[in-house]
């Protein structure tokens, strides 16, 4: 078994939330919940375990757990666990390796910019030893290549390893553009495509739910009219703090909107989609309360932020689907912007606004504003179609009863890149839909009963996971 898979076994059978595990074992909740979902390993040598088998084994001598463990009994199984974990396809540690091999960047460069002993960037890069921030070494790293071959005028050795990850930088403004932007590409390279089993298991786990769900009772669903009573839009601001605020304001703005009958929402959020059981609560009212928008005859525009474990973006992908799938919510993502200091929401329709800064990692202390002045409104709208034109598609759905819809697409696709076919995969293995992969960047999930329809997906590290996938 995966580290992943005993370790959530272990915290299942306690019978608590994991916001208790984490605090008995003196981890934070969003680190414990990555633990659980295998996006995220403990490091070599570190306390990380005894700290869990510690928590575990206290908490199990509860009434409320199915049993008691010992604590040397946890710890031997998680360590076993964590030295058994299997790394399909290229390994973190073999492209940086790569990476620096093919450039010339020496071990003492590299380690003096993210400030580790070169000794221990050595063992990195033989798969001795897994860091525990990978960003700290594939920042730097990504930026002397992006530099080099910007400079230069030489994408060619790039080319040779990331390969579809370097699409045409021509869009771009200038020099500083395409460094950034080409930095980002190196790092999602880098950091988005070491995958594990459990991420290939999660994206299955996507697969076995859309074979199961019934779409076309959830569009009818969503698209029948609810009746609501009418929301309060007297003109008033206002700032909230803390993360109970930024529940009650995000609700009420959906509320607002929707009683109102908005004719279009635009959503952009930076924020984590959850950090532990509680969240997962929000979330779920949250989505119900986006759901009250469309069934009041609202259209949405959502940015999404896909630059998370992958584990968070499926889980996220699942509860927007069946939204998508009305035709009145187009998705859009913010490919290579995330800040790793501030995280933002950014929400705005005719009625009403609210926005939001936090420092990452620290939802709580956040601060949240509300308005319902019309220079307000006016000034997201505005900032919202800013950050609409860096966006990018993140989704696009191909309806079967529009003639020629999905192949104008395929044809598009051989012009990008010639001379190369798509391929089914997990062939046979579902009833009502069909996955291919094209070899450009992104993969069609068709939905082969009603409403027939064909998903292009966009998402590297999805795309990359089911690449991987019999």
């Amino acid at each position: 078994m995966s580290f992943a898979s005993v370790l959530d076994s272990y915290c299942s059978s306690l019978n608590c939330t994991n916001a208790r595990i984490a605090q008995q074992c003196g981890i934070s909740a969003s680190s414990l919940s990555r633990y659980r979902s295998g996006s995220r390993l403990p490091a070599n040598n570190s306390k990380t375990i005894s700290d869990l088998a510690r928590g575990i084994a206290a908490l199990s001598k509860r009434i409320e757990a199915d049993r008691e463990y010992k604590q040397s009994e946890i710890a031997i199984s998680l360590e076993a666990a964590r030295k058994g974990l299997h790394i399909v396809g290229t390994s973190f540690s073999e492209r940086l390796d790569k990476l620096m091999t093919t450039f010339g960047i020496r071990n003492t460069e590299l380690a003096g910019i993210a400030k580790i002993d070169p000794s221990y960037l050595s063992r990195i890069r033989s798969g001795q030893r897994m860091p525990i921030d990978r960003e700290s070494l594939a920042q730097p790293c990504a930026s002397i290549v992006a530099h080099w071959c910007v400079y230069n005028n030489d994408f060619g050795p790039l080319l040779l390893l990331i390969d579809e990850y370097a699409e045409p930088l021509g869009k771009l403004n200038d020099y500083s553009d395409i460094e950034s932007a080409l930095a980002e590409d190196i790092m999602e390279w880098l950091i988005g495509n070491e995958i594990a089993e459990a991420d290939i298991a999660e994206t299955k786990k996507l697969f076995d739910w859309m074979e199961s769900f019934d779409f076309a009772q959830s569009t009818r669903d969503l698209l029948r009219f609810v009746e609501m009573e009418p929301a309060d839009l007297a003109p008033r601001a206002g700032f909230f703090y803390g993360l109970e605020a930024m529940r009650s304001t995000e609700l009420e703005f959906m509320n607002i909107a929707a009683s109102a009958r908005a004719s279009l929402v635009s959503l952009s959020s930076a924020a984590p989609t959850m950090y532990d059981d509680a969240d997962d609560m929000y979330f779920k009212k949250h989505m119900a309360a986006v759901s009250r928008i469309i069934q009041r005859g609202g259209r949405i525009n959502v940015i999404h932020s896909f630059e998370r474990p992958l584990h968070e973006a499926l889980v996220s992908l699942q509860y927007w689907m069946p939204l998508y799938m009305t035709g009145r919510v187009t998705p859009y993502s913010l490919r290579g912007m995330r800040s790793r200091l501030f995280t933002h929401v950014n929400y705005v329709c005719e009625y009403c606004a609210m926005s939001s800064e936090a420092v990452v990692g620290h939802p709580s202390e956040a601060r949240y504003y509300m308005s319902l002045l019309p220079e307000d409104i006016a000034y997201y709208n505005r900032k919202f179609e800013l950050i609409l034109e860096k966006a990018e598609p993140l989704l696009e759905i191909y309806l079967a009863d529009i003639p020629g819809d999905l192949e104008r697409f395929e044809e598009g696709e051989k012009g990008r890149r010639a001379n190369t076919k798509s391929r089914e995969v997990c062939a046979g293995m579902y009833e009502n839909i069909r996955i291919m992969m094209y070899p450009t960047d992104c993969v069609v999930v068709s939905l082969l009963k009603e409403p027939v329809a064909h998903l292009v997906i966009r998402i590297p590290k999805m795309r990359y996971a089911i690449s991987l996938m019999n």
